[in-house]
C-alpha cells in the first residue's frame, strides 16, 4: 500500500477515531491486511469493520512503522471535532501551518485556497486578520454621454468617447478601491438590468446609465451608483417573476432603493411569452405594490411569468425609455 496516498491515510484516521471503517475501493486493501491480523472485525452495520478494543495499541503500532505522521494527524482532528474527516480537510490542516503569505494584503478567494486550503475550489481555509479576500469580478456599465471619471492623479476619462470605440465601461472589483471619482454630466436615469442579454441589446438613451447588475450578485453595482448623486432616479429592470421582483426590491445604495420597472407593452407578451413557474407566485401585496399592476396580476393569477430579454425586443421599448428620461430631466 502506498501510505502516501491520503485516501488511504483518511481510511486509517476513520478507523483510529471513529472506531470503525466502510469497505470501500479506497479502503478495501487496508480492510483486507487488517482483518488478516485480527485487529479489525466485521460490524453488525453492512460492509463496515470495528476496530477490536484490546488491539487498538497494535493498530498503533501498525501505524507507527507505516505512517509516523499519523499522531499529528489524529490529534488535529480530535482537538477540532468539527472538521469534517476527508481528503480536503487533510489537506487543508497541512496547509495551514504556512500561514499568510508577505507582501500581499487582498488575494484572490481561490488563490488564498490553493495556498492554505485543500485546493483553489475549496473554502476551508478562513484568511488571517489583515487580509481580504477578493472575487474579482467584473461591472459591465453602458454610461451615459458626458459622464467623466477622474483619477485621484487629475487624469480625467470620458467615459462616452471611450464605449464608441469598444461598446462598454469594464471596470474590475479591485478598481473600486481606488479614489476615483465621477464627475462631468450626470445621468438623467440609472438603470440596473438583470439578465446580460438585455442589458446589451437595449437600445440605450444617451442620457442613461445602464449597469449589469446579474441576480443576486449585485456589490458592484451598488459601488458605483453610490458614487453618484443620491438624486438621480434608479429603476430596476429584471424578469418578471418572484426573485427578479425580490432582487430589485433588495437593492439598495446608501440610503435609497430603485423603483422596480417594466414597460408598459409588455401585456403583450402574456399570450405568446409567458412561462410557467414551478413553484406558486408568493409575494405579498403589502411588500410588493407593483403587484397590482394589472400584467403582474395576470403572471401571478397564471401562476406564470415573463423573461426580460423578450421585451426589449417590443415595439415602442426604446421610445418609453426615451421618454423616462426626458421627463425626469424636466423633474431635473
Amino acid at each position: 500500500m502506498n501510505w502516501e496516498d491520503e485516501y488511504l491515510q483518511v481510511a486509517a484516521l476513520k478507523l483510529l477515531l471513529k472506531g470503525e471503517l466502510k469497505s470501500t475501493v479506497k479502503s478495501h486493501e487496508l480492510i483486507m491486511q487488517l482483518d488478516e491480523i485480527g485487529i479489525i472485525v466485521p460490524s453488525r452495520k453492512p460492509a463496515f469493520f470495528r476496530l477490536v478494543a484490546d488491539r487498538r495499541a497494535d493498530f498503533a503500532s501498525y501505524l507507527d512503522n507505516r505512517w509516523p505522521d499519523y499522531i499529528a494527524c489524529a490529534r488535529h482532528f480530535r482537538d477540532n471535532k468539527q472538521l469534517s474527516l476527508g481528503v480536503a480537510s487533510l489537506r487543508a490542516m497541512r496547509r495551514c501551518v504556512l500561514g499568510k503569505p508577505e507582501g500581499f494584503y487582498r488575494l484572490n478567494r481561490k488563490t488564498w485556497s490553493a495556498w492554505a486550503g485543500a485546493h483553489s475550489k475549496s473554502r476551508e481555509a478562513s484568511p488571517p486578520e489583515g487580509l481580504v479576500l477578493t472575487t474579482d469580478g467584473v461591472l459591465r456599465v453602458r454610461a451615459n454621454e458626458g459622464l467623466i471619471l477622474s483619477s485621484l492623479h487629475g487624469e480625467d476619462f470620458h467615459l462616452g468617447a471611450w464605449q464608441r470605440s469598444i461598446c462598454e465601461t469594464i471596470l474590475p472589483e479591485r478598481a473600486f478601491e481606488g479614489a476615483w471619482h465621477l464627475s462631468g454630466r450626470d445621468p438623467q436615469l440609472i438603470m440596473t438590468v438583470e439578465n446580460l442579454g438585455a442589458f446589451v441589446d437595449i437600445k440605450k438613451p444617451d442620457d442613461c446609465l445602464m449597469l449589469y447588475s446579474p441576480g443576486w450578485d449585485d456589490s458592484l453595482a451598488v459601488q458605483f451608483i453610490s458614487r453618484l448623486p443620491n438624486t438621480i432616479p434608479w429603476l430596476h429592470f429584471g424578469d418578471l417573476d418572484p426573485n427578479g421582483l425580490r432582487i430589485g426590491n433588495i437593492l439598495f445604495a446608501g440610503d435609497r432603493k430603485p423603483e422596480i420597472w417594466f414597460p408598459r407593452a409588455a401585456d403583450r407578451l402574456l399570450a405568446s411569452h409567458r412561462l410557467r413557474l414551478v413553484e406558486p407566485w408568493s409575494l405579498s401585496p403589502m411588500d410588493y405594490p407593483i403587484l397590482s399592476n394589472a400584467t403582474l396580476k395576470a403572471l401571478v393569477q397564471a401562476n406564470c411569468w415573463l423573461e426580460q430579454e423578450a421585451m426589449v425586443l417590443l415595439q415602442g421599448f426604446h421610445d418609453e425609455l426615451q421618454d423616462l428620461c426626458l421627463r425626469f430631466r424636466a423633474n431635473d
